[in-house]
């Protein structure tokens, strides 16, 4: 049970994180549903969870011939300078604690779409705001607008 709780968790968290806000309070649901040891409960519920987590999974999937995981680390100078901007942004932000404004930051720039190693940085960005880990987050900020 410890387990299951501990993986619904991961998901609830990594659900928010994308922006899937309903099936991350599904997951909240179930996660208290553990904590309860409602057996019950969790065999009637956890089938339509997993339903709607497969359906995130393939909406998340690039398409077959999909050029956004072969594109190459080339960033534009416009691209360049928003990155940046953006980074500077959220590591003030994180400088006075401002969570609010750190998130808006970061999805102004997941509204982009960034080579792989960028989409990466700013996930685990979003994973530390989510548990204001700030100077984590600041730190991984500046690394990525100075390189």
């Amino acid at each position: 049970m410890s387990s299951f709780i501990i993986n619904i968790h991961a998901m609830k968290s990594a659900l928010a994180n994308i922006g899937e806000e309903e099936l991350s309070r599904d997951a909240a649901r179930l996660e208290q549903t553990g904590r309860d040891k409602n057996i019950n409960m969790i065999l009637s519920e956890l089938p339509v969870f997993l339903e709607s987590l497969k359906k995130v999974i393939e909406k998340l999937k690039p398409a077959e011939g999909d050029s956004s995981e072969e594109e190459t680390e080339n960033i534009d100078d416009a691209d360049k300078q928003l990155l940046r901007e953006k980074l500077q942004a959220i590591e003030a932000a994180c400088a006075s604690f401002n969570k609010k404004a750190a998130k808006t930051a970061l999805a102004d720039l997941k509204e982009k779409t960034w080579p792989r190693s960028v989409r990466d940085k700013l996930s685990a960005i979003g994973e530390y705001l989510l548990h204001s880990e700030f100077e984590t987050v600041a730190t991984i900020a500046r690394e990525m607008y100075v390189e």
